[in-house]
């Protein structure tokens, strides 16, 4: 499914997982700006950022900085009304 969705266009895919309840956006900056300087600023040519697409937490503090910047985001939101209460841990 994911393998679709992501375009050979793209030169770096990024995935975000993490709590409901992350809050910590100083400590997220850093890892997305350390992981940009070990690739190389001039070999970024199209970031993208897949995400859970929670409202809240990581997804959704992830996804304001991805897009701040200018970058694309792709979500894969779980879809709680087929699956129920376990549809995020299949998805993921």
């Amino acid at each position: 499914m994911i393998a679709e969705v992501i375009q050979e266009s793209f030169s770096h895919v990024v995935l975000v997982t993490g709590s409901r309840s992350w809050n910590d956006e100083k400590s997220m900056c850093e890892t997305f700006n350390d992981a940009w300087r070990e690739w190389g600023p001039e070999n970024v040519t199209r970031p993208v950022l897949l995400s859970g697409h929670c409202p809240e937490g990581a997804d959704s503090m992830a996804e304001l900085l991805w897009q701040d910047a200018g970058f694309e985001v792709i979500p894969f939101p779980a879809d709680w009304s087929t699956r129920g209460r376990t549809v995020g841990f299949r998805r993921n």
